[in-house]
């Protein structure tokens, strides 16, 4: 888990440098929640800026403008938040207007070049239409739902 949660936070770490963010990044706390907290607010100081929007991102897979990249670290983190959950036991329902928004969106955006070996993605599961949205955005985005 400690990993997972890692990733969330150098995620948002790197919002500013994918941005060419002339902003060196603050000093991670030792602390999970505060280095979470800290990132989490600098990934958003750097989206809400004025040209936040329209900023174009420099990923490690391509170049996205603010608009659409904002919604895949949403995604991200919000998926993320769903595996913690379903690994530690606890409710994979998590907010369902969000998780009903960012599934609309990926769906909009993902094809096939983001999914499979060496891609961002897994193929996506079955996950029967009658479940929560967030465990839907789970399969949607490859992971197994229980």
């Amino acid at each position: 888990m400690r990993d997972l949660i890692e990733h969330v936070i150098s995620g948002n770490e790197h919002v500013g440098q994918w941005a060419q963010h002339p902003v060196e990044p603050p000093a991670r706390p030792d602390d999970m929640l505060a280095a979470h907290r800290t990132a989490a607010a600098a990934a958003h100081e750097v989206f809400a800026a004025p040209d936040g929007m329209s900023t174009t991102f420099k990923l490690p897979f391509g170049e996205l403008p603010g608009q659409v990249f904002v919604g895949i670290r949403t995604s991200d983190v919000l998926t993320h938040a769903w595996d913690l959950a379903a690994a530690t036991g606890q409710p994979t329902d998590l907010d369902p207007e969000l998780a009903t928004e960012q599934l609309a969106a990926v769906r909009a955006f993902m094809g096939p070049q983001f999914r499979g070996p060496g891609k961002p993605f897994a193929e996506e599961q079955p996950c029967s239409p009658e479940r929560a949205p967030a465990d839907q955005l789970a399969a949607f985005l490859g992971r197994e739902v229980q």
